[in-house]
């Protein structure tokens, strides 16, 4: 037939989707070591200023008149901000690395299409509708799958808490323990939020996908 592609064009296709494929995978694989490579970055950098903080405590805060120095507020401040940053580039890699994955499906389609009986022999499915990143409501308090979002996210509420707790340290008569608790519990649960929000804001739209699931 005059529409049907030449066997040398065809192999030239197969040929050309195989290496897309390993790009892909290999994209998916640096994205995903560049992501662990920030948290640890961010974890180490993060210990060390807690470190550093506890080995000045002792001549900076003073608990029985509630003087806390400012160095305190400046370093745990310059922390968040890293964590926030860190939490807002991990968001991203996350919505990146799915994509590879999508676009890896619609290779897998395209011989899947041309040979049925190599399907059942697919680990991952040949669509391009999954996986998607999302956050439930219900999964609030949960730790998930302790990967790296819950990771930054804890420490970033941990920063709060112990923020809030110096803050009331200053002020006499305020609670440091609760206030500490409310500072890390506001900080999750905004975390969450924002990540919830860009997950379902990336979610792929139905002209995006090609080939859904079957």
């Amino acid at each position: 037939m005059d529409d049907q592609k030449p066997s040398d064009q065809q192999q030239h296709s197969v040929g050309f989707l195989i290496e897309e494929y390993k790009l892909l995978l290999d994209s998916f694989w640096r994205s995903e070591e560049l992501g662990e490579r920030r948290v640890n970055f961010f974890i180490t950098l993060t210990a060390a200023a807690v470190a550093a903080l506890v080995a000045i405590g002792e001549k900076g805060i003073s608990v029985s008149d509630g003087k806390v120095d400012f160095m305190f507020f400046y370093g745990l401040g310059a922390m968040l901000m890293f964590g926030v940053v860190t939490l807002v580039r991990i968001v991203r890699r996350n919505l990146e690395s799915h994509k590879y994955i999508r676009a890896a499906g619609r290779i897998r389609r395209y011989f899947t299409e041309r040979d049925e009986q190599i399907r059942p022999h697919l680990y991952f499915e040949p669509r391009d509708d999954k996986p998607v990143r999302e956050k439930r409501w219900r999964e609030v308090f949960l730790f998930g799958t302790g990967g790296l979002i819950e990771t930054v996210a804890l420490v970033n509420s941990l920063v709060v808490a112990t923020l809030c707790a110096l803050l009331a340290l200053c002020h006499p008569g305020r609670n440091i323990w609760l206030d500490g608790l409310v500072g890390f519990i506001a900080t999750w649960i905004a975390q969450f939020i924002y990540v919830k929000y860009r997950y379902d804001k990336a979610r792929p739209k139905k002209d995006e996908i090609r080939f859904p699931g079957d």
